[in-house]
């Protein structure tokens, strides 16, 4: 996530809290606070709109005292909070996004990048599943689920069932094609490409061998390669990983797309 997105989010919810703090402060009570040292010890006073003369606190309404305190701290940060909100949406009105795709369709169009070639992500009328594109390795294509798609690893497999399940359709290492900051294209075959309302295209990858210092690398430059072409959590990308003992329990899989990916298709 870059920094613009996170700044928006913030504005968001910064005034989402406005909101709730100006609500509380609209059930405090009224007037404000004079406190008087006599011999040391505070005495205090609550003062009321319209009214000159200072009403006296004794002890039995000490509780006053306290929800005019909170009500006056509760003003300051609303005051310091507005602050912040115009601030933040002074400064992201200042700044401009600078990530590859949008930096180049805003050029002259001399200078402008073709649009990167995604291929045909829909399939019309046919099964709510494809078969890996992946060209290398195809021997570890071997954990097969119920409804006939073949995954390389068990984790995999266990992802695609519940997916399938939930009315998902899979396109199983697909082949994506992503520039580089040098123009080049790499081919990249994520784990699940999948299609939600709208035509967004959400990308699923399972990490299994993070122990693995090869693999640990050629991720790095794809998450990398992912980022340059606008895909990043939370996004359009989820990423998971196996556990210390290599495992991903299937009951974590269906929190995932119950939590994350129900609630976007």
């Amino acid at each position: 996530m870059d920094y613009m997105e996170i700044t928006k989010r913030k504005i968001k919810n910064d005034k989402a809290m406005l909101r709730q703090m100006e609500s509380r402060l609209g059930k405090c009570p009224p007037g404000y606070l004079k406190c008087v040292h006599v011999h040391g010890r505070p005495q205090y006073y609550h003062i009321l709109p319209g009214n000159a003369k200072p009403i006296y606190i004794n002890r039995k309404h000490i509780g006053l005292v306290h929800e005019l305190k909170y009500k006056r701290t509760l003003q300051e940060s609303v005051r310091r909070l507005r602050q912040n909100i115009l601030l933040e949406e002074k400064m992201l009105r200042g700044m401009m996004p600078w990530d590859y795709e949008t930096v180049s369709r805003q050029l002259p169009k001399t200078y402008q990048v073709e649009k990167i070639p995604w291929g045909n992500v829909h399939l019309q009328n046919g099964p709510r599943f494809t078969q890996s594109e992946n060209p290398f390795y195809r021997e570890y294509l071997t954990q097969q689920t119920t409804f006939g798609l073949i995954t390389r690893t068990r984790g995999e497999a266990m992802y695609a069932e519940q997916l399938y399940s939930a009315g998902f359709t899979l396109y199983y290492e697909k082949e994506l094609l992503l520039r580089d900051e040098n123009g080049k294209y790499h081919r990249r075959y994520p784990d699940f490409t999948i299609p939600l309302a709208g035509g967004l295209l959400y990308y699923l990858e399972h990490k299994g061998m993070v122990q693995n210092p090869k693999y640990r690398a050629r991720d790095e430059e794809t998450m990398r390669l992912y980022h340059l072409n606008g895909i990043y959590e939370p996004k359009n990308l989820l990423v998971t990983k196996d556990g210390p003992d290599e495992t991903f329990p299937a009951e974590d899989i269906a929190r995932i797309i119950q939590c994350v990916l129900v609630p976007l298709k």
